[in-house]
This record gives structure tokens, sequence and C-alpha cells, in this order.
């Protein structure tokens, strides 16, 4: 099993992520580039028209004096507006207006809670796990993808085993030959109802568990999610897996 990370963190996060959690690589900035953590290369994937754009992007929000950027971001912009000293999102609107006034469409954006980020209208992270699954020859590998927001679309349109957190993308429905699964769990928990309907085997999970309990967890990690799932837990996916179609 080849684990790879797909987020809308910044490259130097994602190499990161992936050294300290022993993965293969992954995919940065919603598909921008990609991070091959095994023989330490990296492959940008945004359009010259893209990185053009972005970079006009970047001018015209350092000149808005109430707007802050974040400059580990160099393949996509992450960009949020000082509001109460707080940091705010640029809202759907006025980022509309924004790419509409620069007349930059090859641009789209995605808005969270504290920040909005612009990215190249031509990647995605479906194109970003395929090109990574191409460079590690594991095309034919079947792919099992998790996500919880609508760019992971791409991503799990991808995979013959897609699955969902519990109470996210309502509206997804399953490609042709695709198995999907929609957890009663959210995060960790999820993740590893997840894994154990992937992998039933009780032994191999107790396997997994004991390589993870070796790592070094880096200190930012939060307490919350330093506490490792048991066997002897969550019966739920156990069962699910078992009695699942196959």
């Amino acid at each position: 099993v080849a684990v790879f990370l797909n987020t809308a963190h910044n490259r130097q996060a994602v190499e990161q992520r992936a050294r300290q959690f022993q993965l293969f690589g992954g995919v940065a900035a919603f598909g921008a580039t990609t991070v091959d953590a095994i023989f330490d290369q990296e492959e940008l994937l945004i359009s010259d028209l893209g990185a053009r754009q972005l970079s006009r992007l970047r001018a015209a929000l350092r000149a808005d004096p109430t707007v802050v950027l974040d400059t580990a971001h160099d393949c996509s912009v992450r960009a949020s507006r000082i509001v109460d000293g707080k940091p705010r999102p640029i809202t759907f609107g006025d980022a509309r207006k924004l790419l509409d006034r620069l007349a930059i469409p090859e641009l789209t954006f995605w808005v969270a809670p504290h920040y909005t980020d612009f990215v190249d209208r031509s990647i995605d992270k479906g194109m970003g796990i395929e090109r990574l699954r191409q460079s590690f020859s594991l095309s034919s590998v079947p792919l099992a993808a998790m996500g919880d927001g609508s760019c992971d679309v791409p991503m799990l349109k991808l995979a013959r085993f897609a699955f969902i957190p519990a109470a996210t993308l309502p509206s997804y429905t399953a490609p042709k030959g695709q198995r999907l699964s929609r957890s009663r769990f959210l995060g960790t928990q999820a993740l590893w109802e997840a894994a154990c309907q992937m992998v039933p085997s009780i032994g191999l999970q107790r396997q997994v568990l004991e390589s993870v309990q070796r790592l070094e967890i880096p200190t930012w990690f939060p307490e919350s999610l330093r506490q490792f799932p048991t066997t002897n837990r969550g019966l739920f996916p156990r069962l699910a897996a078992a009695l699942g179609p196959r």
C-alpha cells in the first residue's frame, strides 16, 4: 500500500508531512504540484498562464492594506482579510469580483473559514493524484480515496474505493464500478473505519498500529490526534467490512 497526501497545504508542508509520517509523497495546493518523498522530486503542474495570473493577483492583493498573504504558498495564493483583528476569508462575492476586475479567468478559488485559496483553474486534486501515480508507475493499482469537500470530488471520481466522512458531500454520487462508503464518523475515527474496510484482517491492523506507534510525532501535531485507535475499538468498522458488498 502506497499512501499519498492530497491537500490544499503548500508543497513545503506536504514534503514535511510525507517525511514525518513516512508517506510516499503527496499533492499540494489543490493539485498545483506533486511531491515524491521517495526519490526527493517535485513536479509543478500549473500552466504558464496560470502562474502569470497568480503573480498578477498577488500584486493586486499586496496593494490592499486589509489583506494578508501566506507567503509559503508559491503555487497558489492564500489570502485573508483582517476584520476586527482576526483573519477572515475573502468572501465568494468579493473573490469573484476581484478576478473579473483583474481579467484573470484562468484562476478559480476555494473559500475556507479563515482564508481564501486562489488556484490555477486547469489543475485539480484528481489531476495531481493521477500524475503522482504515473510517476510511481502505480496507475494500474486500485486507488482508494477519502475526501470531505467539493475540491476532493475530482480525486474521489478516480477511485475504485471512495470514503466520505459523516455529514459531508451529501450530493456525491459514485461513478459506475466504484465502491462508495459513507461513514457514521468524522475525523480520525472515519479514517480508521475506512482502513478497517480496506484491510479487514485484525492481524494486519495490529501490525499497522505497531508501525505507527514507532513514528516520532512532531511537536506541532495536535494532542487530541495523538491517541491511536486500537483493534478492540470500533466494532462497527469490522462488521461493515465483513458484511459489506465484495
